[in-house]
């Protein structure tokens, strides 16, 4: 547990969290004026998942269980690819 907590507070990881708010906040300001709706559904995609992961890490952080256990699909992994690829396109 205290390895977990240390690697939680490690600079690396800090900038990790520092870097998902900002590209949260980011993501929606950048997305507001579309009137795609498709871009707009995916951005919003995008603002749940860096919530999640901001979440999990704040979860983590404070010693509670998290009952989302991290998996791996191949799909979801396409997905999210095409969504960088979206918000680099709006960078």
């Amino acid at each position: 547990m205290l390895l977990m907590l240390k690697i939680l507070r490690d600079e690396f990881t800090l900038d990790l969290v520092e870097q998902c708010s900002f590209q949260k906040q980011r993501v929606m300001h950048l997305v507001m004026p579309s009137r795609d709706e498709s871009i707009v559904s995916r951005a919003i995609e995008l603002n749940e998942q860096l919530q999640k992961v901001l979440a999990r890490h704040d979860d983590l952080l404070a010693g509670r269980t998290t009952t989302t256990a991290p998996r791996f699909d191949h799909e979801e992994a396409e997905e999210e690819e095409e969504l960088e690829q979206l918000v680099r396109s709006f960078l």
